[in-house]
């Protein structure tokens, strides 16, 4: 009792404070199957070696869903002791890891009687524990807690799952959580397995990382998977919409269209914060949901208005941004990256410059050397430059870029590392380019393109390539994918 008044009970799954504003998030059915049965076996497999299960994905990919669904799940379940705890940046006591331990202790405690005897008598002892750093707090709450159990006693399916990871106050103490977490299952026999959720941040990767076979890693991906579960999730939410609003219980049940839907799925990207920005606003009474999604799809054209259909994602954009320790660098890359993929607003359909390419005219992460050759920029500083916006834009580890790849001839790269640098969001871009929406984080394709193609000449008068009259090039000389590039850009 007295250990409850210093837990952080809205961190807790099924805290009210997290259905404050509504039911918490979860998984449709029927949609993330594959990821929850692979969560379910890795719970059910207790030989495995790893004993720590990762889950990462770009901001707002459903990982928080996933989270809840799981924890209902194991509530149901009499094999299972749940215990959990979510982080949530914007939530005094959510934000930082000072009520972590205490909070998972409480639970632990009140779901294993023998347990809560234990830590009755650690906390009359020294009282102060409470306020101690988070590895004592670990040590002496819990580990030293479930060990004194006699292992015959000792629930064998106990599971910790801490949602957010990335979400609690600083770089710092993320990692330092991780080390924790590790050097616990290294040291001893430690009878939890744990699910820790965050985005792909580079130091939470490179932390877990260190765990070894400790670690299983999974990623929820844009997959043609997450696709039909996004499409899934918005014909279930306009149904609904239809069954709520009276003024449109005359609409036939073609609204919305099949070719609305798809746009929205694509728009998409497999995130379903926009699936689910999109049916708030589009499910707002005060107004007539065919009007709203006519809004919706005529983005980017209206989201400058008061009425702003992406409202929320441009405060989660906002949000991220502002995190960029080199504001005038990071808007650099991301501008070079935008005229290079092409992924510009209001051309959804537009070809890849690397697509006019050879296949194999590109090995590892050649593209971001070509990205920092046409700044210019000094080699690494666009990996730099977007180690912050893991989150929002898919890139290859530093080591993984052709300049770094390993020189060993028989360590073959991955031909298709360059091409997997790309945007989590299709809305971002187009957030950015839109001097309305980005605030001060506005990019200007116009200015990005005449930088871009003075520097490519530049490179290619360099080169002082003798080739007029030739009529064949291939048989003259050899070009580098790059020089390709600069040629067709």
């Amino acid at each position: 009792q007295w250990l409850g008044q210093h837990i952080s009970a809205g961190s807790i799954h099924d805290s009210a404070e997290r259905s404050f504003s509504g039911p918490p998030a979860r998984c449709m059915p029927g949609t993330r199957k594959s990821t929850l049965d692979v969560i379910h076996r890795w719970l059910d497999d207790l030989s495995a070696p790893s004993k720590i299960l990762w889950l990462s994905g770009a901001a707002g990919a459903g990982k928080s869903a996933v989270a809840q669904t799981i924890c209902e799940g194991l509530k149901q379940d009499n094999r299972f002791v749940e215990v959990d705890f979510f982080f949530s940046r914007t939530s005094t006591g959510r934000n930082n890891a000072a009520f972590l331990f205490i909070t998972l202790c409480y639970q632990l405690a009140i779901a294993i009687p023998l347990l809560r005897q234990c830590i009755e008598v650690i906390l009359k002892d020294n009282p102060t524990l409470v306020t101690k750093t988070s590895d004592i707090q670990l040590q002496k709450l819990i580990i030293e807690p479930l060990l004194s159990i006699a292992i015959e006693a000792r629930p064998r399916n106990c599971v910790i799952i801490i949602d957010g990871l990335d979400e609690c106050e600083n770089e710092a103490t993320q990692r330092r959580l991780i080390q924790e977490f590790i050097s616990a299952y290294q040291n001893i026999d430690f009878p939890i397995r744990l699910i820790i959720t965050s985005r792909p941040d580079p130091w939470i990767r490179e932390n877990f990382k260190k765990g070894g076979p400790l670690i299983y890693a999974i990623t929820l991906e844009h997959t043609d998977e997450a696709n039909d579960d996004i499409r899934a999730y918005f014909l279930n939410g306009f149904e609904e919409i239809r069954q709520r609003t009276p003024s449109t219980h005359g609409q036939d049940t073609g609204w919305p269209s099949k070719n609305q839907i798809n746009l929205l799925v694509y728009r998409a990207s497999g995130q379903f914060i926009y699936a689910a920005t999109v049916l708030k606003f589009c499910g707002d009474p005060d107004f007539s949901p065919p009007e709203q999604l006519r809004l919706i799809l005529s983005t980017p054209q209206h989201a400058s208005s008061p009425r702003n259909p992406l409202a929320e994602l441009d405060a989660l954009y906002l949000q991220i941004m502002a995190s960029v320790p080199d504001k005038q660098r990071t808007l650099d890359v991301l501008g070079a990256l935008i005229a290079v993929l092409n992924v510009t607003s209001g051309k959804s359909g537009g070809v890849s410059l690397l697509a006019k390419l050879p296949a194999s005219s590109f090995n590892g992460g050649e593209l971001l050397d070509i990205v920092e050759d046409l700044l210019p920029i000094a080699p690494g500083a666009s990996y730099i430059a977007l180690r912050r916006l893991h989150a929002l834009v898919r890139v290859p580890e530093y080591a993984e870029t052709s300049r770094n790849a390993p020189s060993d001839p028989s360590v073959t790269a991955n031909p298709d590392l360059g091409r997997l640098i790309k945007f989590h969001h299709q809305t971002f871009p187009e957030f950015l380019v839109d001097p309305k929406r980005s605030e001060g984080y506005w990019i200007s394709l116009r200015v990005a393109h005449e930088s871009m193609g003075i520097s490519a000449m530049n490179l290619l008068s360099d080169c002082a390539l003798e080739m007029t009259g030739l009529e064949n090039i291939s048989r003259g000389i050899s070009i580098s994918g790059s020089k390709l590039f600069y040629c067709i850009y």
